[in-house]
């Protein structure tokens, strides 16, 4: 989903820039019910991964998410290998697989995780 996209979903979108105002991280929660938000979008550019960017990104949107009063996170990314750094950097900040919630069902290509922020 485009940063627009994501907006009009109700969607809260966050960015960081470079000093010449490119965009090379952008991250997303959308709020549900009871104290909950779904990390829908976290992306860093290509010259950005591995030095701890998505780390950060992933820090300041629980950040915002609890700031706003949330108290679980929850989220929805792929299984394939390319996943895999994603996967492993959400488990270790407390992320675990849980079965699917909201209005996603079960999926082979879906791994699903929530964390109480």
């Amino acid at each position: 989903m485009t940063a627009a996209e994501l907006r009009a979903s109700g969607a809260r979108v966050f960015c960081g820039r470079d000093r010449a105002g490119e965009v090379l991280a952008i991250g997303a929660f959308l709020p549900l019910a009871d104290g909950a938000a779904e990390l829908k979008s976290m992306h860093c550019h290509d010259t950005l991964r591995g030095r701890g960017a998505g780390r950060a990104l992933l820090a300041y949107l629980t950040a915002q998410a609890k700031q706003s009063g949330y108290q679980t996170l929850w989220l929805e990314t792929g299984t394939a290998d390319l996943f895999a750094p994603a996967r492993a950097l959400y488990k270790s900040v407390g992320f675990v697989e849980c079965a699917p919630f909201g209005s996603y069902v079960a999926d082979p290509l879906s791994t699903f995780m929530r964390c109480e922020i």
